[in-house]
């Protein structure tokens, strides 16, 4: 919805995000909540990324991280 690319790794949620040209990997300012091995991610209908982590499944609000 905001032109960017999520990616999950064991180090967290990654951001991909592009200027005019190249896309430049991000590391996320990510609340502890996401924590552990990010298996898997959804976007909701409203925009909210769902983490499936070996930890849990938290919510992530990218508007407002």
């Amino acid at each position: 919805r905001q032109g960017f690319k999520w990616f999950g790794s064991g180090d967290g949620p990654y951001k991909l995000a592009k200027d005019n040209v190249t896309w430049a990997l991000e590391p996320t300012d990510a609340p502890d909540c996401v924590q552990g091995t990010i298996w898997s991610m959804v976007e909701d209908y409203e925009g909210n990324l769902w983490f499936g982590t070996s930890d849990g499944a938290p919510r992530l609000d990218p508007v407002n991280m």
